[in-house]
């Protein structure tokens, strides 16, 4: 015994070159995308990571994937409009992403032996920038990301990351991320959410060998105990990490 109610949403693609795409989204629709494949949580002492599977979000990207995941946009709970540019220019490939989150989902409040989460209470506007510069089988790249609260409280990223392609058998990937966050003055969602500021740094390096008789992998991770990607899947901070592994191929 309820009246009816009417919702409606806008997709827009426009592509004006070969190496431009123009994507635009007014309250978008996104009932009809596959369900997540379900994964154990029990004993899991950090968040699940779940793919994109949202066709707004899906365009480039493979600009986002870097050795540090600052950018998730499963994040975006709620999007209520969103304007995306991706192309080419030479030889650098870049995307930009601006939406309006309404929010309604959970943050992820990082630690070094576990995460909590928060409500996501209030809207926010998010800003993502994603560089990249070939050269040859190697490149260097540079990401930013914003997201700036209504009710207060902001987390902003930045940096470089690249690979280097040293011969086809070895490679270094590596990425350096600096943070400034503003908690919002809300200690009943949270009790560290006390308007305060963090600053910190996150940074990733690792050299891979692939022979044909001796494979190796080395890799050094830091990231600072108040660094946050609020943007991003970064559920554990606070700890520096090395993981080294070497094997030997055999063609009896």
């Amino acid at each position: 015994d309820h009246d009816p109610e009417a919702d409606g949403g806008l997709d827009v693609k426009w592509t004006p070159s070969a190496s431009n795409a123009l994507d635009a989204t007014i309250n978008p629709d996104f009932s009809q995308v596959e369900s997540d494949v379900g994964q154990l949580a029990v004993n899991n002492q950090f968040a699940i990571f779940f793919p994109e599977k949202r066709p707004f979000f899906l365009e480039g990207l493979d600009l986002f994937d870097t050795p540090i995941s600052a950018v998730y946009t499963r994040t975006i709970t709620d999007p209520k409009w969103g304007v995306r540019d991706t192309g080419k220019l030479g030889g650098t490939t870049f995307t930009l992403l601006l939406t309006a989150d309404e929010g309604g989902g959970s943050v992820i409040v990082p630690g070094p032996t576990g995460n909590n989460l928060a409500p996501q209470a209030c809207s926010s506007n998010v800003r993502v920038g994603s560089l990249r510069r070939d050269f040859g089988a190697s490149y260097l790249g540079m990401l930013v990301t914003a997201r700036e609260n209504d009710g207060g409280g902001y987390n902003r990223v930045a940096g470089p990351d690249f690979l280097w392609r040293r011969s086809e058998t070895d490679q270094m990937t590596g990425q350096l991320l600096v943070s400034d966050t503003g908690t919002p003055d809300r200690p009943d969602l949270y009790p560290t959410w006390d308007g305060g500021r963090l600053t910190s740094h996150a940074a990733h390096l690792e050299w891979l060998h692939t022979g044909r008789d001796w494979t190796w992998r080395a890799t050094v991770q830091d990231f600072g105990e108040d660094f946050r990607a609020d943007e991003g899947f970064v559920p554990q901070v606070g700890y520096r990490s090395g993981r080294y592994a070497i094997y030997r191929n055999f063609y009896p």
